[in-house]
């Protein structure tokens, strides 16, 4: 019959398609393994094995929502949370690291999945998250104000420890005070004392000294000294729980608790409040005196936040630009009698007196932008120690042309002059008055006519 073959050799082989088949197909890659019977576990299985490694997670993302439209809504929130957890407050990563990734598509497109489908946030989610944005120094107000309604509707189930890390988020994150918190209409001033009123009713067995650390950073930063009354604050009773269980032979490794607790002194002593002395008194002595010998060299170098900022560097190019060379960047600052500084400021101006602090945070609303929590507490201790404070907002700097930061530059520094005092250029008085006439004094000896000399005078 025709059509049908005869013989085995006639059958056509595997070779002989092989050889027929065009190149194209060729550089077909076949699929050797199948693919995973449950495609989201296959996916959180991937997802953990690249948990410190921020990059691997965006790649993860970007593969993710290559396969599917909708990516499983737990898995975006672990994704963030990883994210967030890499860049968490023992992290070595720079403020300018943090700025970078948050600034790239792939983690405002993960952010945007969050925000699209937010009516599957669930009460566990909101202290992950609100951890997250806060060690990624991003506030997005969309994504904040679901968040924000499941920690009000909670208010009641948190346990000590997680009102302690949501009153010390929010504060970083400048939410929750006394006014500027409206989220889609519904306002959330005061969040913060609800949860500080909120620990008084929870087991104190239940927290670390951490935490309580954490309570009372938060009093500080809000201003709360007298809170809940003047007579009676809780900012000294927060700070005599953290020291229970702190002796000098762990305090050094205690962490961020020794950073705490001797800002909260530094604060105290420099603002004066009502209850300063009970701060101070509880404190021990000698776990004061530790911290401030080994303040420098163990305790602020591992603290502050290393490397430049984006926004930094940007000011800093425009003044080079107009030849303004007596700025200092990321100088120190404190009262004129302090043995040792214990904020920094972004750029500083000696002599008038102008410190200039940057805020990276989204506005609260449409053109009302809002500072942190540590900026607003930095703005007030600088202001107590006389020193005037001029925040720039990224949301209004990085609309500016080139002429127009030259120009907002110099109007700053025309608002805030010289003192008299220090334009003046008072002559220097000759120490050496029998050898100044002598330009090098490096062969000169001291003459002594006792011995043994009673005060040596070079």
């Amino acid at each position: 019959m025709r059509g049908v073959l005869q013989t085995t050799s006639q059958i056509v082989t595997k070779e002989y398609l092989d050889a027929c088949q065009p190149k194209s197909l060729k550089r077909l890659f076949p699929l050797d393994d199948p693919p995973p019977q449950n495609f989201i576990s296959h996916q959180f299985e991937k997802l953990t094995k690249t948990y410190s490694n921020p990059r691997s997670i965006l790649r993860l993302y970007r593969n993710y929502i290559r396969a599917t439209d909708y990516p499983c809504y737990p898995w975006l929130v672990r994704a963030a949370c990883q994210i967030g957890n890499s860049f968490g407050f023992n992290s070595f990563w720079s403020p300018r690291d943090k700025q970078t990734l948050t600034s790239t598509d792939l983690f405002k497109k993960l952010m945007f999945d969050l925000v699209e489908r937010s009516r599957f946030l669930h009460a566990r989610h909101a202290p992950r998250l609100i951890y997250a944005l806060t060690a990624l120094e991003y506030r997005s107000r969309h994504l904040l104000a679901p968040l924000l309604q499941l920690v009000m509707d909670n208010l009641q189930h948190w346990r000590l420890p997680i009102l302690a890390t949501l009153a010390h988020c929010l504060t970083l994150l400048g939410i929750g005070d006394e006014s500027n918190n409206t989220f889609n209409g519904k306002d959330y001033s005061g969040l913060i004392q609800l949860l500080l009123t909120e620990v008084f009713t929870r087991d104190e067995s239940d927290a670390c000294a951490c935490d309580w650390a954490s309570l009372a950073y938060t009093c500080t930063l809000n201003n709360l000294y007298e809170w809940p009354t003047k007579h009676q604050p809780a900012l000294p009773i927060f700070i005599s729980q953290a020291m229970k269980t702190i002796t000098l032979k762990n305090l050094p490794e205690s962490g961020w608790l020794q950073y705490i607790i001797y800002l909260i002194l530094y604060s105290a002593d420099v603002e004066k409040p009502f209850c300063e002395v009970a701060i101070k008194k509880s404190v021990p002595y000698e776990i004061q005196e530790s911290l401030h010998k080994r303040w420098l060299t163990e305790i602020l170098i591992k603290a502050q936040p290393q490397g430049s900022e984006t926004l930094q560097l940007d000011v800093d190019l425009v003044l080079q630009g107009l030849g303004l060379t007596q700025a200092l960047s990321n100088c120190s600052v404190g009262r004129d009698d302090d043995e040792q500084h214990c904020l920094f400021t972004g750029h500083l101006f000696p002599q008038r007196k102008l410190c200039l602090e940057y805020d990276y945070f989204q506005p609260i609303d449409e053109n009302k932008p809002k500072i942190s929590g540590l900026l607003k507490f930095k703005k007030r201790l600088f202001n107590t120690m006389g020193y005037n404070v001029c925040v720039v907002h990224k949301c209004f700097w990085d609309n500016l042309t080139k002429d127009g930061k030259e120009k907002e530059i110099l109007s700053i520094l025309d608002n805030f002059r010289p003192s008299e005092t220090e334009i003046k250029n008072e002559p220097v008085k000759n120490i050496f008055t029998d050898t100044g006439n002598i330009r090098h004094l490096k062969h000169l000896r001291p003459r002594f006519e006792v011995w043994p000399p009673e005060k040596i005078v070079v």
